[in-house]
């Protein structure tokens, strides 16, 4: 079930170095939000705040309305490096979380045969890391992730490491799975037009210190097609918005 999202006046340190400050956020459930801006101001540290990976040094992060103290199953994160075990096969790398959790055998099984299908991998279910293309590792990823049927689904520029065809084909595809199998999402991406395809709203984060510095609502209707959101007549308005803002967040 998609939960909500609140950040309260966040702060986050590395050493000496401030990564994060006064940083607030909230997600409704159910909405999808993008998160854009430079290298280095915060965004995937945030991510990892939302997901318990790492604890806030000030202010609170809350998910469901409980503050988040470490990992939990309810929320799942995906990163752009696929981190999936070279020798389990996509069976076993999708159940591994399932695994943690302590299911038993029947319930890990069910949960994977869905996740693996939602992500249309059933042709390769036996084969290892080595032998799938990055798409399909990624896919295997989200799979890993879907099958944890998180409330809230992170999403660290997952398209990054993707030549440009297969990005495009994986967008289409999570797009479609996450209509079906909807969840409060958080994409971190440097791309504009993945972030316009996407998001309910976009966040533009900027800063050192990281802040958020802008909310953009984003007007499109669903379902979204990426060429026709690239034909509507706002996008290159939103796109040139997007980038005035990417622009003055890189020298605040």
């Amino acid at each position: 079930m998609a939960v909500g999202v609140d950040v309260a006046s966040v702060g986050k340190n590395y050493g000496e170095v401030r990564v994060l400050a006064e940083v607030d956020l909230s997600i409704g459930a159910g909405e999808f939000v993008a998160l854009i801006g430079p290298s280095g101001c915060g965004k995937s540290t945030l991510l990892r705040l939302l997901h318990g990976l790492e604890l806030p040094d000030a202010g609170t992060v809350s998910v469901d309305g409980a503050k988040v103290t470490a990992p939990a199953s309810g929320r799942a994160i995906v990163f752009q490096h696929f981190n999936l075990f070279p020798w389990r096969d996509v069976v076993a790398n999708v159940g591994f979380g399932l695994e943690v959790l302590g299911l038993d055998r029947a319930e890990i099984a069910a949960r994977v045969d869905e996740a693996i299908s939602l992500v249309r991998l059933d042709s390769a279910r036996g084969r290892l890391p080595h032998q799938l293309s990055g798409g399909m590792q990624q896919r295997v990823g989200l799979a890993r992730a879907l099958a944890l049927r998180p409330g809230l689904l992170l999403l660290d520029e997952p398209f990054g490491a993707l030549d440009a065809i297969t990005r495009e084909g994986l967008q289409r595809e999570i797009d479609l799975i996450l209509r079906r199998h909807p969840c409060t999402t958080l994409l971190v991406t440097h791309s504009m037009d993945e972030a316009l395809f996407f998001a309910d709203r976009v966040l533009v984060m900027g800063g050192r210190p990281g802040r958020i510095q802008a909310d953009i609502t984003i007007p499109f209707p669903r379902p979204r097609d990426p060429d026709a959101v690239r034909a509507a007549p706002e996008f290159a308005a939103l796109r040139a918005q997007l980038w005035s803002l990417l622009a003055e967040s890189a020298v605040s």
